[in-house]
């Protein structure tokens, strides 16, 4: 039956290479000054194989050469197709040279067919799905030396089975820079790890010690960025799962889904995003869960496969967009996540570019993600410190606030206290100086009676100088005592000349009167009153009527809503 699927396939694709002539590939040609050489697609002949029933004895015959057609027609492959790759390459370099050829490191099935030194063509299956040890050269590319003719064009042929994204980034290099290049690329991978496990260990000692969430969060940044990068680089297909291809097929998914949930709640942590924007917390969470559920299904459906889906690089530019509006709001940590952020975007978008094929590959592009997880390692820690110091002065300024409002408060409790004591001094004076005046009043009072009654019995008696002396007595007395016109001034000082004004306005007012007046002015009871005037509170009452009628009020009038309204 494949016989029969295979001779007609034969007979179908010579047909078609009689109705439409192909143009094929050019030659590459590798000299003495070739480099690092970048394979482009018009260097390159493809032919797609449908039924994928083509053997490699079939698509190397003559008959089929024309069916090739220049890699650069096919804009895109197509899921679930097999392709036959083939690059005629010419070596006019010197004999003491050999060359190398590199095809993309995360292919994930390649039949490889290159010729030895007897022409004969020998058959690699090299990729994700076979055991690291498959590979001539054991190392994390997948690198395959060129053979040593001269002169002499030689087809090399690779079969591509497309159920997942592939790359066609094909390089061809010099053995000795090849070896310079990867060698350096170990070590400078090294310092990477290096880097990213020491500040792993760091911050987990400060969690560890401190119980901080956001240490941990940065440790699971820095591993899941460990774990991405050795899908990145393959140093984890080659040093830790070399005999366990399957974990190949979900290390991308995990580790991607990993550095993107482990960047979000990091920086959801480092800006409080939860205690100030309630909103756009619920909003992180939703991306995550979004995230969650791609993730799940790619997983699930592992002939489906993207390197850089748009969703992953939408949440990132989210984060950066929530970055730059707390830069805005001045909350100062977020100015070291803004440069994680945006080396983040900037190297997925370059990486998403690559892959569409709007950049040319170059070793700046192949490391540019490397780059951005060291940078974002080294801010983001740098990030937390300085969360700290910023949480620190303001927590200083609230407390500096708060002492300052305690002080003031304190010292607004001290004024009314002071004030009180003074307002309780000015009452006790008042008191005092009311008690004087009503004895003062009394006994003016009482001299004027006695007064009366002297001059009563002198205008009777034949000698009536001693009484008339004795008068005089009293005279004096009465005008030496000044209690109640102390009284009088320092009450219409605190009220704004109240009993003066009263006076000039009722003349017929004495001084009881009056003094009544500046008793029910602030506010004493009748009980009060008849205390300090040793009198019954029915006698205050009767004076309160007297008063009353001296004002001119009626008996609609109340005689304390008078004198309370009174200025």
């Amino acid at each position: 039956m494949v016989k029969t699927l295979t001779v007609y396939g034969t007979i179908t694709l010579l047909f078609i290479s009689f109705i439409v002539k192909a143009t094929i590939a050019t030659t590459i040609e590798i000299s003495n000054s070739t480099q690092d050489f970048p394979v482009n697609s018009s260097q390159m002949s493809l032919m797609v194989d449908k039924e994928d029933t083509l053997s490699f004895s079939t698509v190397c015959s003559p008959l089929l050469k024309e069916i090739f057609k220049n890699a650069s027609s096919y804009p895109a492959l197509a899921l679930n197709t097999a392709y036959w790759l083939k690059l005629r390459v010419i070596n006019t370099s010197d004999s003491d040279k050999n060359w190398v050829i590199q095809f993309p490191l995360h292919s994930k099935e390649l039949w490889v067919y290159i010729p030895d030194a007897t022409g004969k063509y020998q058959e690699h299956k090299v990729g994700q799905r076979f055991p690291f040890s498959s590979r001539p050269v054991e190392v994390r590319t997948i690198t395959f030396e060129i053979p040593s003719q001269r002169n002499t064009p030689i087809d090399i042929y690779v079969k591509i089975y497309t159920q997942k994204y592939t790359d066609l980034s094909v390089i061809i290099s010099p053995e000795n820079k090849y070896l310079e290049v990867h060698t350096k690329g170990y070590f400078f991978l090294g310092i990477i790890y290096g880097i990213l496990l020491l500040m792993s260990l760091y911050n987990l000692i400060l969690y560890l010690t401190i119980r901080e969430k956001i240490y941990m969060y940065y440790v699971f940044y820095t591993l899941s960025a460990l774990f991405f990068i050795s899908w990145k680089d393959g140093l984890g297909f080659q040093f830790l799962w070399s005999n366990l291809p399957v974990i190949n097929t979900y290390h991308h998914s995990v580790s991607l889904f990993l550095l993107l949930t482990s960047f979000l709640l990091y920086a959801n942590n480092l800006l409080e995003i939860k205690k100030s924007y309630p909103r756009l917390n619920l909003i992180t969470y939703s991306i995550i869960l979004i995230n969650f559920i791609y993730f799940s299904v790619s997983v699930i459906d592992t002939n489906y496969f993207n390197p850089l889906p748009n969703l992953y690089v939408l949440s990132y530019c989210y984060l950066l967009g929530i970055t730059i509006f707390y830069v805005l709001k001045k909350y100062k940590p977020a100015r070291y996540l803004l440069v994680s952020a945006v080396c983040m975007v900037t190297a997925l978008l370059t990486i998403k570019l690559r892959y569409l094929g709007l950049l040319d590959w170059n070793w700046f592009i192949e490391y540019i993600l490397n780059y951005a997880i060291v940078i974002d390692a080294i801010v983001m820690s740098l990030a937390i410190s300085d969360k700290f110091r910023y949480l620190k002065e303001q927590k200083k300024i609230a407390l500096e606030n708060k002492m300052s409002e305690e002080k003031l408060k304190i010292e607004n409790e001290l004024i009314q206290l002071k004030n009180q004591t003074l307002q309780f001094e000015i009452t006790q004076q008042n008191n005092q100086l009311a008690n004087f005046a009503t004895n003062s009043i009394q006994k003016i009072e009482f001299l004027h009676a006695l007064k009366k009654e002297l001059e009563t019995i002198a205008q009777e008696v034949p000698n009536p100088t001693s009484l008339k002396k004795l008068i005089k007595t009293i005279d004096k007395e009465s005008e030496e005592d000044n209690h109640w016109e102390e009284f009088q001034l320092n009450f219409d000082k605190a009220h704004h000349n109240f009993l003066r004004n009263l006076k000039e306005d009722f003349p017929i007012l004495k001084p009881g009167d009056l003094l009544l007046c500046a008793y029910i002015k602030i506010d004493k009871s009748n009980k009060e009153i008849a205390a300090i005037l040793s009198i019954t509170i029915s006698g205050v009452e009767k004076k309160r009527m007297r008063l009353k009628e001296k004002l001119l009020l009626d008996n609609e009038t109340a005689l304390i809503e008078f004198i309370q309204n009174r200025k």
